[in-house]
C-alpha cells in the first residue's frame, strides 16, 4: 500500500524507473518543528492536519508533497500507510541535513540546468546543494533558473559540476557534455582538472517537485560529500541515477 500511495502522488512520468528505492545546512528550525508537530498529530490519529502552503524552496516542495500524500491517503482510507511514508521521506531528508551540517569543508559547486546557453539552477536546486554539503554561488535560491554568462562559471571556479539538464536522462545529458567541453576555458575549471564532473538523470530525479526530491538530495550528498555519504555514491557507468564523466 505504501508503494501504491507513492505511485499516486509521484510525478507524471518516470520513463525508465519503477517505485523509488528506499548552510551550512541552513534550514529554518521553525519549519522542522512544524513538520515534527504534523507527524505527531498524525500518530495521535489526527489526519486533518496540513503543512503550510506558503513555505519557499525545498521545504515548500516537501510540504506540498506531504499534503498531497495525505489527500490521497484520505481518499483511499490509508492513513497509517501515509504516516509511514511521510515519516520515511522526512527522516531521509533530516538524515542528510544533520550529517552534512557538521562538515566544515563545502566544495564550490555548480548545479547546471542547461548547457547552451548556460543556465544556473533555481527554485529548490540551490537549497538541495546547500543541505547536501556544497556551496553554489551561481544558483538562484527560491527563484527560477536563469541564463548566465559563461564567464561567470569560469570566475566561480567550481570544484564540482553537476549537469542536471532539464528533462534529460543520463544518455542525453552525456551528449550535451560533449558540447560543454568545447566551451572556451572549460579545461581551466578546477572540477574538470580533478575529474569532478557528473551527469544525473534530471528527468527522473531533479526536474519535478515530487517525492523523488528526496532521492535528488541523496544523489547530491553522494556527489558533494562522498566520504560522509558512501551509500549514495555513483555505482559506476551503469548507475541510472548519476554517473561521473569528467
Amino acid at each position: 500500500m505504501e508503494d501504491e500511495l507513492l505511485d499516486s502522488v509521484r510525478d507524471e512520468a518516470y520513463p525508465e524507473a519503477g517505485v523509488p528505492h528506499h548552510t551550512n545546512g541552513a534550514v529554518d528550525g521553525a519549519e522542522l518543528r512544524d513538520l515534527i508537530a504534523i507527524l505527531g498529530a498524525m500518530r495521535a490519529g489526527d489526519f486533518s492536519v496540513r503543512l503550510p502552503t506558503d513555505w519557499d524552496g525545498l521545504w515548500g516542495r516537501v510540504a506540498d508533497i506531504f499534503n498531497d500524500i495525505r489527500c490521497v491517503a484520505h481518499a483511499c482510507d490509508a492513513h497509517e500507510h501515509a504516516e509511514t511514508l511521510v515519516a520515511s521521506l522526512s527522516q531521509r531528508v533530516e538524515n542528510v541535513r544533520e550529517r552534512a551540517a557538521t562538515i566544515p569543508d563545502r566544495p564550490r559547486s555548480f548545479l547546471m540546468e542547461w548547457v547552451d546557453p548556460p543556465f544556473c539552477s533555481g527554485h529548490w536546486g540551490p537549497e538541495l546543494v546547500e543541505i547536501a554539503g556544497g556551496y553554489d554561488s551561481l544558483g538562484q535560491k527560491h527563484q527560477p533558473s536563469a541564463q548566465i554568462e559563461w564567464q561567470r562559471v569560469l570566475d566561480a571556479r567550481p570544484e564540482i559540476i553537476v549537469l542536471a539538464l532539464c528533462g534529460y536522462d543520463i544518455g542525453r545529458a552525456r551528449r550535451d557534455y560533449e558540447l560543454l567541453r568545447r566551451f572556451p576555458g572549460f579545461n581551466s575549471i578546477p572540477a574538470v582538472d580533478s575529474g569532478q564532473v557528473y551527469v544525473v538523470n534530471a528527468s527522473s530525479y531533479f526536474a519535478r517537485p515530487g517525492p523523488r526530491i528526496v532521492d535528488s538530495l541523496e544523489i547530491l550528498a553522494g556527489i558533494l560529500q562522498p566520504g560522509e555519504f558512501p551509500e549514495f555514491v555513483s555505482r559506476g557507468s551503469l548507475d541510472p541515477r548519476v554517473v561521473q564523466i569528467g
